[in-house]
């Protein structure tokens, strides 16, 4: 009994001493990669100190060019918009980024299935900023979203950096250019994938979106953040292809109220002039090619001057 007892607790103190050599392991990873997700994470967590911002989901990470806004403006610009996420990483990131710097300016792009609606398990969301949760901001987003039992696996390395592992050693030895997170899709919508669409559609009222009380908090807590930051923000929709979608301007309520309450001025693009309807500017419906983000980009250039005056 006592050698079965010992067996179990060399075990376990052999799982920890390899947790604890894993977590230096990760750690240097990160922190020396130079490509792709694993450098754009970290540089937005522990480097960046940009003038101009860019938080939202994929629409914000495909649709904004950081390069455009730079050259136009003269000030520093990152990507920091997470493909399938709103506002569980958004504002873990913009708090560990104000942490560092405050930035001028704030774009935020409004996506209401990711912000405020009820969709999927936020451990979806909590997992993009997984590597990060000894940072505080991180930290108060588990204690706020996480199961009770999260405090417990979180005290793994391993838990931590399971989801990013292979990325973690891709992006040391691969290169990929850098957009300064600003991620570009190159495909063009078809026609065939519209005359497909326009034989399929049918009426899609009939979908009932619940709010999510408490993703809708952060949504306000990141609007309070930000002006007490004496920051300015825009809040964004930006194009889509077709001037009809799922999504009606009803759905957007919640972020304009929150727009009229905090002063931040609320920009609705999706049916947008010299954009909407052109497919040659789309990758599919809902998103920018990056001819057509380096189109839209550009022609918010003055409406951000004026913004940030």
């Amino acid at each position: 009994m006592k050698r079965f007892i010992l067996k179990i607790a060399l075990f376990f103190a052999l799982v920890a001493v390899i947790d604890v050599i894993s977590g230096f392991a990760f750690k240097e990873m990160v922190g020396h990669a130079k490509y792709g997700e694993t450098y754009n994470s970290n540089y937005i967590a522990n480097i960046c100190t940009d003038d101009i911002i860019i938080l939202g989901s994929s629409h914000a990470d495909r649709h904004y060019v950081p390069s455009v806004i730079q050259d136009s403006l003269g000030l520093s610009c990152y990507n920091c918009g997470e493909p399938g996420c709103g506002i569980i990483p958004a504002y873990a990131r913009y708090k560990m980024i104000a942490e560092r710097k405050k930035p001028l300016l704030v774009i935020y792009e409004a996506t209401p299935g990711y912000d405020y609606y009820v969709a999927d398990d936020y451990s979806k969301y909590l997992g993009r900023v997984r590597q990060y949760s000894d940072k505080k901001p991180v930290a108060e987003m588990y204690e706020a979203f996480g199961d009770e039992l999260e405090p417990l696996r979180l005290m793994s390395n391993m838990y931590r950096n399971n989801s990013s592992i292979i990325h973690n050693v891709l992006d040391l030895f691969v290169p990929t250019k850098d957009y300064r997170g600003y991620g570009p899709l190159y495909g063009v919508l078809t026609e065939k994938a519209i005359a497909l669409d326009a034989e399929t559609q049918v009426e899609k009222d009939t979908k009932t979106h619940v709010i999510d009380s408490l993703k809708l908090s952060y949504v306000e807590k990141l609007f309070a953040d930000v002006k007490a930051d004496g920051v300015s923000m825009v809040c964004l929709i930006s194009p889509q292809f077709k001037a009809t979608s799922d999504l009606k301007m009803d759905d957007y309520q919640p972020v304009i109220q929150l727009c009229e309450k905090y002063g931040v001025p609320f920009i609705n693009n999706k049916c947008y002039d010299g954009i909407t309807g052109q497919r040659e500017l789309f990758q599919d419906f809902g998103h920018l090619n990056d001819k057509g983000a380096r189109k839209y980009t550009a022609s918010l250039i003055p409406q951000l001057r004026e913004i940030l005056r």
